[in-house]
């Protein structure tokens, strides 16, 4: 069972001959979950000791700051806490389960060497009862009062005293799924960080020498999205790195790029595609991310063909629509004492603490 951040999924995958015993545990677990106290105690003391963690890793520190910045306070910007964590009580999780988990607005995917009638059989096992015939209780969606575009660039100075490196995020509010830009989006993606070759490694890492890896990407998702870039490199560098992407950003927003550059990207992107969805359980993944996001039914089928009309305008106008370097939100996670200054440079720089550090410290 996983989550998929704005859903729940029950994944199920097994040999064809052993789907009668896998639908019965699937339809126990669906139908009468037992949450043994021992076990939630012993989840939930890993998930904060995995969490206080992360909390010391300053990618995933970057990682965090940035969607707060991008999303405010919202379900999308707030970020789990040890604190949060360990006021979870088993109650709340099975109120959340019951919440969730019925057959209500579900979908149901069975994927493989299955008839559709044994399929249709397999769905009535799954759903049947007096758990198919309750009422849900849905609960209502989440507010998501989403903080407007920024007008300024925001520098936000992590600090993490006797780091050798900096962890550097940034980001600005883009375009969602539901979006046809998606399409060019993707190949800006390939075109600015697609391996070695690509326009932001060759300039950050190959002819300035700052970073070892870099990246800028769009990432849609269905309520908002957002273009990121991302890099690591050392302490006195940090602005060096940002600057240097900054350029290439710009030179994007500035120039269509060569024809040379849009048919390899289309190629790849395609490509890309096709290798995704070669198994059972990535084509199951397509289908039902199709469903959710709302694609029409032969979105996949034509994806190649969307994929070759883009143009090189329409990806400069993604780029210049979205990627401006004079409204990016960026987090450095590095010692303030030796970064302040430079990345002063950027912009006006507001310093916090690193909270691992933070948490250890007791303070």
């Amino acid at each position: 069972m996983s989550d998929g951040g704005d859903h729940t999924r029950l994944l199920v995958s097994c040999p064809t001959e052993q789907l009668d015993e896998a639908v019965r545990l699937a339809k126990l677990v669906l139908q009468k979950p037992d949450f043994p106290q021992d076990q939630f105690d012993k989840l939930k003391t890993q998930a904060v000791n995995s969490l206080v963690a992360e909390l010391a890793s300053p990618t995933t520190v970057a990682d965090r700051e940035t969607s707060k910045l991008l999303y405010g306070d919202t379900p999308l910007g707030r970020s789990s806490t040890p604190e949060s964590l360990e006021s979870i009580t088993l109650q709340d999780v099975k109120d959340y389960y019951a919440k969730v988990y019925h057959p209500q607005e579900a979908i149901l995917m069975v994927q493989g060497d299955v008839t559709s009638e044994r399929g249709q059989k397999l769905a009535h096992e799954l759903i049947d009862g007096d758990w198919a015939n309750a009422k849900s209780g849905l609960p209502e969606a989440p507010k998501l009062d989403l903080p407007p575009r920024p007008t300024k660039r925001t520098v936000v100075l992590v600090d993490n005293p006797g780091a050798p490196q900096a962890a550097i995020k940034m980001g600005v509010p883009a375009y969602t799924v539901a979006s046809d830009e998606k399409f060019a989006g993707s190949l800006a993606n390939q075109i600015l960080s697609g391996g070695i070759e690509s326009r932001i490694m060759r300039y950050v890492r190959a002819e300035k020498g700052l970073a070892y890896f870099a990246h800028g990407v769009f990432m849609p998702g269905r309520v908002a999205g957002a273009f990121v870039g991302q890099t690591g490199t050392p302490v006195d560098k940090a602005a060096d790195a940002i600057s240097a992407m900054f350029e290439v950003f710009e030179k994007m927003r500035q120039a269509d790029v060569t024809d040379v550059e849009l048919a390899d990207a289309k190629r790849r992107v395609a490509g890309g595609m096709v290798m995704q969805m070669q198994t059972i359980g990535q084509q199951a993944d397509r289908r039902l991310e199709g469903i959710l996001n709302g694609y029409p039914a032969d979105y996949y089928d034509k994806y190649a063909q969307r994929v070759s009309e883009v143009t090189a305008d329409q990806i400069k106008s993604a780029m210049e629509k979205y990627v401006d370097p004079k409204v990016m939100q960026i987090v450095v996670v590095a010692p303030a004492e030796q970064s302040r200054e430079k990345l002063g440079a950027l912009g006006e720089v507001k310093v916090e603490p690193m909270p691992g550090k933070t948490r250890a410290g007791g303070k």
